[in-house]
């Protein structure tokens, strides 16, 4: 079995610590952005609850105004009819 010289191991030692320590602030950023992330999603989820509970509000008025608009027609066709 090759056995690599200590001096071997620890310099490569050295430079993945020196890579980890240039890492650090790009890691630090990541996080600091994914934190942000998951409260904007959290906020737009939020508003998409509201905006299903505004549309189903709407589509119930809508049917009952449709409704309501539909009764004066029906009625005139009832009055045509029983007239001839």
């Amino acid at each position: 079995m090759w056995r690599r010289p200590l001096s071997i191991i620890l310099a490569q030692q050295a430079q993945a610590e020196g890579r980890m320590e240039r890492l650090q602030p790009a890691v630090s950023h990541l996080v600091r952005y994914g934190v942000s992330l998951r409260s904007d999603v959290r906020l737009h989820d939020r508003a998409i609850l509201r905006l299903d509970k505004a549309m189903a509000h709407l589509a119930q008025v809508h049917a009952e105004t449709d409704g309501k608009l539909n009764a004066p027609i029906d009625l005139e066709e009832t009055i045509r009819r029983n007239g001839k």
